[in-house]
């Protein structure tokens, strides 16, 4: 099942950097290419089992894909 949310995750990118993470390592710890990192952070919809594994190597809460931006 896909998220539904629409547009840019800026929050992902941000918590990738502050993890001192390039997409591409975050990509190879989570076993995924970095291209698919890239589309996630720019609000491409994503399955609940990668929004798991990419918020466990981050350290956040995977609903956090789920929840809509507030202005």
């Amino acid at each position: 099942m896909a998220g539904n949310i629409s547009g840019n995750r800026k929050w992902l990118r941000e918590e990738r950097i502050r993890a001192g993470l390039s997409q591409e390592a975050l990509g190879k710890l989570v076993g995924m290419p970095q291209h698919r990192i890239s589309k996630y952070e720019s609000g491409y919809g994503i399955s609940i089992i990668n929004a798991q594994h990419i918020a466990g190597a981050l350290g956040i809460p995977w609903t956090r894909f789920f929840e809509e931006d507030k202005p």
